[in-house]
């Protein structure tokens, strides 16, 4: 009976150490997309403040909590205020800015690139280029731009 319950714990120690926690829903907020915020006044676009956000406090409470991996995204509002250049740019230093949080503390971060969107054209350029070249693992849709809402057609044959 001793060596059974010896095994149970071993097993059950062994088992939690192979399960790891991913946070599937995490936000990036850097500087640049706040300041562009900031400029367009959209703070509260949202209706609700955007948090404080650092790496070292986002490590902090990764290991306070377990967790072993993070999926970075951009938040809410999509940062769009009709000028498809100065939105395709600050999307571009985003995920910029994401890929080198990534590359920097391996394994504990993967992120979903931010499109320039509604500007279809720039989004899917920046979509190759975020999956191709920054290594991105996926790519986030905004199910809005400024209150241009995606409408997803299904076709059949």
């Amino acid at each position: 009976m001793k060596r059974f319950l010896s095994f149970i714990l071993l097993f059950a120690s062994l088992s939690a150490m192979a399960q790891q926690v991913i946070d599937t829903h995490a936000h990036m907020i850097p500087q640049s997309y706040l300041d562009c915020l900031t400029k367009h006044d959209a703070l509260l676009d949202e209706d609700f403040p955007i948090p404080h956000w650092n790496i070292d406090e986002h490590l902090r409470f990764m290991d306070e909590a377990v967790i072993a991996c993070s999926i970075l995204t951009l938040p809410a509002p999509q940062p769009w205020f009709e000028d498809n250049e100065e939105s395709a740019r600050l999307i571009r230093q985003v995920n910029e800015e994401m890929a080198a949080v990534k590359a920097e503390h391996k394994g504990r971060f993967l992120f979903c690139a931010a499109l320039p969107l509604p500007d279809v054209d720039a989004a899917i350029r920046e979509a190759i280029y975020a999956l191709d070249t920054l290594h991105a693992d996926g790519v986030k849709l905004a199910s809005n731009s400024r209150g241009l809402y995606l409408v997803i057609l299904l076709l059949t044959h």
